[in-house]
């Protein structure tokens, strides 16, 4: 039960964090907000401006602190193992068993499913930062 609201909170903070990046990066390439710099936002509407901050304000906390950051990678490794356990193929079983190298291989498998989950997050951190220059 504790592990499962954990992991839910994994994927409420994956979603926030990514959320505030894209809406970040959406922002800073539209007409709507003029400035977006560290410390000051102007955008045209009210609406924008309080997206803005909000977002902002999500990316500070997530950059400075890393703790959401923290939750959202290990959101991403969840969300990556249910994925792969829905979706991915069968252990092959012989006598009722499961093989040793045949765990070796999906463990394999899923890190380097992880490991191109991590990179596209900073590939997608990279292009935020290029979008601030």
């Amino acid at each position: 039960m504790v592990f499962k609201l954990f992991r839910w909170v994994c994927y409420a903070a994956l979603i926030i964090v990514a959320g505030a990046f894209v809406l970040m990066i959406a922002l800073g390439s539209s007409e709507l907000c003029s400035s977006l710099s560290t410390g000051s936002i102007r955008c045209s509407s009210p609406t924008a401006q309080t997206l803005a901050e909000l977002s902002f304000g999500i990316v500070l906390i997530s950059v400075f602190t890393g703790i959401p950051t923290l939750f959202a990678l290990l959101g991403v490794v969840f969300l990556i193992r249910a994925l792969w356990l829905r979706f991915g193929p069968e252990l092959p079983e012989e006598d009722g068993e499961v093989s040793t190298a045949a765990r070796i291989q999906h463990f394999g498998k899923m890190a380097l499913y992880v490991l191109g989950g991590l990179f596209a997050l900073a590939f997608f951190g990279g292009m935020l930062s290029a979008a601030f220059e």
